[in-house]
Parts: structure tokens; sequence; C-alpha cells
């Protein structure tokens, strides 16, 4: 059998192994930053809500939503968040 056709049935396979939920677990686990206290980093920073959020990218009414609870920062923001804090 061709390598193209190989791989066809090999990724055919996979696909049904996921979908049964009898696919093997990934090895390489990609690591998911943790909570960030958005507001005791902005004001550790002494910046302002407007200041911070146009520094560094986010919407005002993002970083707003992010303090209060309302929301968390997503994966991408919490990763930017980190990098921010360190």
């Amino acid at each position: 059998m061709s390598k193209p056709g190989k791989a066809k049935i090999k990724s055919d396979t996979e696909r049904a192994n996921s979908a049964q939920g009898t696919a093997a677990p990934l090895t390489n686990h990609d690591h998911v930053p943790g909570d960030v206290d958005v507001r005791a980093l902005r004001l550790r920073l002494k910046m302002t809500q407007g200041q911070f959020a146009k520094r560094f990218g986010f919407a005002v009414s993002a970083l707003r939503d992010w303090e209060y609870k309302r929301r968390n920062p997503d994966r991408s923001a919490r990763v930017l968040l980190k990098v921010i804090e360190s």
C-alpha cells in the first residue's frame, strides 16, 4: 500500500477512536496558567484600567469584567497576564 493510503487509514482509525472515546491520551500536555488577580497586578503597576488596557492591548470592558469576576480571561489572555506578572 502507498504511503498516502497508509496515512489515510491511520487518520481514519484515529478519528473513529476519538469519536468513540477510545483514543489514546495525548502525550504532550499544554500548560494553561491558572487564575491571575488582574486588579492586584494593575495596581502593583500603578496603572488605571484605561492605561493597563491600552498598554497591553486589552479592551477596557474585558479588564473590568475580569476585575469584577464577571468573566475570566481566556487562555491567551492568561498567558499574557502571567508574563506581565513576572
